[in-house]
């Protein structure tokens, strides 16, 4: 199995062991520089490998956690390979995984703490916790901007869900999250539930709810029937069946990010 983890590691070990003679050159082919502002929340070091004309060291002298969203946050940042120590995360152009007799994995996972590195082995997610997401952004004036589609990863019980999502850009509701001030948070409109149930439109405006067009042919080797309330009410008792308990309903409110 192939562990992106172990990628960073060995970039890191090298790292460590040529920083200290690490220049300021943009040619020098490994690089490594402190961390601005560091804090308990933050590593010690970012480290460059390859080119990296956007990741200069001027730039990085004034990236911060806090400086996402201005010049200098990861909006306005391409690298050939960058381990970001201000965020605690790789930043790259492209990614080619490639395994022989064994499946490539990407595993996402989320531990009950407090970040960075307290893990409480005694607690679990609560349901509906985001796990993670892979998603795709847009680009404007100042870089990259927050995520405008993608697929987001919940927790339910002892499984969880997988969303199909994107993000209205227009002032609108959501089912069960509230308002989207801006509309540019991630909405689930598809649902894929632990036992397969799919739910369209599941977290959608439920003023506009979206229609589905099918351009080909549509074959049913089922019933079609319909159901009072919302979709939500019909599919967790069944999805949840081998929980402990049964969350509430106030509980059950998907994270929009």
């Amino acid at each position: 199995m192939l562990r992106i983890s172990s990628i960073a590691a060995a970039f890191i070990v090298l790292a460590a062991a040529s920083s200290a003679s690490a220049q300021t050159s943009t040619s020098e082919p490994l690089r490594a520089m402190p961390v601005a502002q560091p804090d308990d929340a933050t590593d010690r070091t970012s480290i460059l490998f390859g080119e990296n004309l956007r990741a200069s060291y001027n730039f990085l002298a004034r990236h911060t956690r806090d400086s996402n969203g201005g010049s200098y946050g990861d909006n306005a940042l391409i690298a050939d390979f960058l381990y970001d120590g201000a965020h605690r995360r790789i930043i790259t152009r492209s990614l080619q995984l490639g395994e022989v007799d064994d499946p490539v994995d990407i595993r996402l996972g989320r531990t009950p703490g407090q970040y960075p590195n307290t893990v409480d082995f005694s607690r679990r997610l609560p349901p509906w916790t985001l796990v993670g997401q892979i998603g795709a952004v847009g680009w404007n004036s100042n870089g990259f901007t927050a995520y405008t589609s993608g697929i987001q990863f919940h927790v339910l019980g002892d499984s969880g869900v997988v969303c199909i999502s994107t993000a209205p850009m227009v002032r609108s509701q959501t089912r069960y999250s509230g308002p989207t001030e801006r509309g540019d948070k991630l909405v689930c409109h598809v649902a894929v539930f632990p036992d397969g149930t799919i739910v369209l439109g599941f977290n959608s405006d439920p003023r506009n709810p979206p229609a589905v067009y099918v351009q080909g042919d549509l074959y049913v080797a089922g019933r079609i029937g319909t159901f009072r309330g919302d979709a939500l009410s019909q599919v967790v008792p069944a999805a949840s069946r081998e929980s402990e308990s049964l969350p509430r309903r106030e509980e059950l409110l998907p994270e929009s990010k």
